[in-house]
């Protein structure tokens, strides 16, 4: 018996509820399927046991990834539908960026047959190629802007709930909220102190959108919302997301030109980066004597990835794979990646982790996948729907430096990365129709 299995009964319960009522209502409102595919990593996460014991494997295959994928496939298929029974609208057209995208999905397929860990690239293309079909469905229905208002007023009811949720768990489950491996570091109702942190970072622009676009009676209830999302960053003692909110509120305030609250973040980037490398938090903290800035022995992972990339550059090694390619049988297939690490853990960098999954043709495929929508965005008007895409893309790919932030589909920074994707995929056209 563990701490988890209310959660579980409560879960499965509301999901296979709304699974008959998103069946039959998505046809007529694609927003229900949103809101099901976005909240899909968060629902897993729900299951992780804060407990020593508890495994990357275990959070993959117990119930919860067992449901977060039921999600996936059923998202998947609504998605293919809707494309196929809104054909009349769209006549088979599929954007550039979308077609890359299934090229990268089908190289992932292909990857399976020389992969190092087969069964786990088979599951893990498979259920991409899910995410494919749902943003398939998304990008047909995208028409206009009261489309993308449906999109972010879904978004923003989700992760307005989460951040309540969090908040309220820290007082009820205390146990279950603090990362048992540093009791200093806040996990919330996530599964990892920095998987909470990028929450918090694809929160912040939602909320700054709904800001922007709401009655003033209604403001204060949004501000609530930032100072409390606010407060769950901080707790976690997430660097990298630290960063990337600062990062993200920098290029929303320029896209507006506001100035004066662009300088406000200049001053507040300066003052930050200076104070955090000189004080000691504890949950900032990573070894005895390291600062801030300290990178947790990330180097030696990329180094000894780079090294494995170098063997393969072209193909790679299969979809996915992550840190697999550290495993006992090929550790010393080349001299020198003897690196201590989880085989079952991120390579703590998302373009090595698609260059060691899938070669340079892979890579290849995914950045021009992911560049085609930023080309639009960089040249599309100002809007709040610019600016709300574009500082949600940029965080994410620049925290994906330093994390696993967009890779797939495993991670709530995966899952609104590819939202707002579509949105820039459909800025220029949709902004155009009221």
């Amino acid at each position: 018996m563990t701490n988890i299995e209310p959660y579980i009964i409560f879960v499965s319960i509301m999901f296979f509820i709304g699974l008959l009522y998103t069946s039959i209502k998505s046809i007529e409102k694609y927003e229900i399927v949103i809101i099901l595919f976005a909240s899909s990593a968060l629902i897993a996460a729900l299951f992780y046991a804060n407990e020593p014991e508890w495994s990357v494997e275990a959070h993959e295959t117990g119930l919860g990834g067992y449901l977060r994928g039921l999600i996936l496939i059923f998202c998947g298929i609504l998605g293919i539908a809707y494309f196929f029974l809104n054909s009349k609208e769209h006549k088979f057209k599929v954007p550039l960026h979308l077609l890359l995208l299934f090229g990268f999905c089908l190289y992932n397929f292909i990857s399976i047959f020389f992969s190092i860990d087969q069964p786990n690239t088979f599951i893990r293309s498979t259920l991409f190629a899910t995410v494919f079909f749902f943003l398939l469905g998304l990008d047909s229905w995208i028409r206009s802007k009261n489309d993308l208002n449906k999109i972010l007023n879904v978004l923003f009811f989700l992760v307005s709930f989460f951040i309540i949720a969090n908040i309220i768990s820290i007082f009820i489950i205390p146990s279950r909220v603090w990362w048992w491996k540093v009791p200093s570091r806040l996990i919330g109702l996530s599964s990892h102190p920095n998987v909470l942190g990028g929450f918090t970072v694809i929160s912040f622009p939602i909320l700054l959108w709904k800001f922007y676009n709401i009655r003033r009676e209604w403001k204060y209830f949004v501000i609530t919302m930032l100072f409390l999302n606010l407060v769950i960053l901080i707790l976690t003692g997430s660097r990298t997301s630290f960063a990337a909110v600062l990062i993200s509120l920098f290029l929303w305030f320029l896209i507006y030109r506001d100035w004066i609250k662009l300088t406000a973040m200049v001053s507040l980037l300066i003052v930050g980066a200076l104070v955090f490398s000189q004080i000691e938090v504890s949950s900032y903290e990573r070894a005895e004597g390291s600062r801030i800035y300290y990178l947790t022995e990330r180097e030696n992972i990329w180094e000894g990835a780079l090294l494995f990339a170098k063997k393969n550059p072209i193909v790679g090694y299969g979809y996915s794979v992550e840190s697999k390619i550290f495993a006992d049988q090929y550790k010393y297939d080349i001299e020198g990646t003897g690196v201590d690490i989880n085989p079952q853990g991120p390579l703590h960098n998302g373009y090595l982790s698609i260059l060691i999954g899938g070669g340079l043709i892979g890579l290849v495929l995914f950045m021009c996948a992911i560049g085609i929508p930023l080309y639009y965005l960089f040249n599309s008007k100002v809007s709040s729907y610019k600016a709300y895409a574009l500082s949600t893309m940029a965080a994410i790919l620049i925290s994906n430096i330093v994390e696993s932030s967009i890779t797939g589909y495993f991670s709530p920074t995966d899952i609104f990365f590819w939202i707002a994707w579509v949105i820039g995929g459909n800025i220029l056209t949709a902004t155009e129709n009221n």
